[in-house]
């Protein structure tokens, strides 16, 4: 979802414009939906009578903690250093294809 925004602003904006916009765009989603997985999982992690299931719960909810950090926090730069292969040029006409 962050791509696509970045893609679709990178047509008519620059790198610093179009990584906003994307922000912009999809932290809400992004947000939204690592949320209610992270409040999912801790429920069941405390919550399960089974300890085998609590313990599954648990790692996957430190693992999708640490996925929504690296989104919010790693993805920006990433896509910033990698522009040049997200963003295609064209030089015989000069459009950006992504």
């Amino acid at each position: 979802m962050f791509c696509n925004f970045y893609r679709e602003s990178r047509k008519t904006a620059d790198v610093k414009q179009s990584l906003k916009a994307a922000c912009e765009g999809s932290i809400h989603t992004i947000m939204t939906s690592g949320a209610i997985l992270v409040f999912c999982l801790a429920s069941l992690g405390i919550f399960a009578s089974a300890v085998m299931v609590s313990e599954v719960c648990i790692t996957l909810f430190i693992g999708v903690v640490i996925a929504l950090l690296l989104i919010l926090l790693v993805l920006p730069g990433l896509t910033a250093c990698f522009d040049r292969l997200i963003i295609r040029h064209h030089p015989e006409n000069g459009n950006l294809t992504p």
